[in-house]
């Protein structure tokens, strides 16, 4: 069932417009506005920290759509009454959010490297640095989603909920162009996060189809 949640949900973002594309094209906004803002020069010595932070705004916009279809169509009640345990459904759903969001946004980032005026070396850091901290960044946001699923307005609740815990990934992804030791501490925090995320997500959803 997991693999066929995670087949169903990263051809779904593909499809609708509130997925994939929506998150790329917000991501290009996000580093031309920076660019544009910035200048070259000032741009090619802050373009790691633009980078993230574009990646970052882009995930959170398209995160509170992870449960919100799956809650008004009525599909999220139909996982509470499956054999299968519901950590695992929000464990695909984590994953295929990343693979339908993330990992584009991941491979678009060394283009938008090179053109921001990083080095080589420095846009392979920043790949790595990424990878680790998306699902991490997806995992938190994924909290947030499922806390305020079914309200109105939740996605500003979310974005307010979610955006102070976002600080530290940041903070370690930029680092890490600099130290090894930030990697670490990455994945340090992606072990950590993920499962507690898909503990708590599947706890909310069960209260809240309560």
């Amino acid at each position: 069932m997991s693999w066929l949640l995670l087949k169903r949900d990263i051809m779904l973002s593909a499809r609708r417009g509130g997925g994939m594309w929506s998150a790329l094209a917000f991501c290009l906004i996000v580093f031309c506005v920076f660019a544009f803002s910035l200048g070259p020069e000032a741009l090619a010595a802050n373009a790691a920290r633009v980078l993230a932070v574009s990646v970052l705004l882009a995930c959170l916009m398209a995160l509170p759509g992870l449960f919100e279809r799956d809650f008004e169509d009525g599909t999220l009640e139909q996982y509470l009454v499956q054999p299968h345990a519901l950590e695992w459904v929000m464990l695909a759903k984590l994953c295929a959010f990343w693979f339908a969001c993330a990992l584009p946004l991941i491979v678009l980032t060394p283009l938008l490297a090179l053109m921001g005026g990083l080095s080589v070396m420095g846009a392979e850091s920043l790949v790595v640095a990424l990878l680790l901290a998306t699902p991490t960044l997806i995992a938190m946001g994924a909290v947030g989603a499922a806390l305020t699923l079914g309200l109105r307005k939740g996605s500003m609740v979310s974005a307010l909920v979610v955006l102070p815990l976002y600080i530290p990934p940041l903070i370690f992804t930029v680092m890490a162009m600099e130290s090894e030791a930030a990697l670490l501490l990455l994945a340090g925090m992606l072990l950590a996060v993920v499962p507690v995320a898909c503990l708590l997500c599947a706890a909310l959803v069960r209260l809240t189809a309560d």
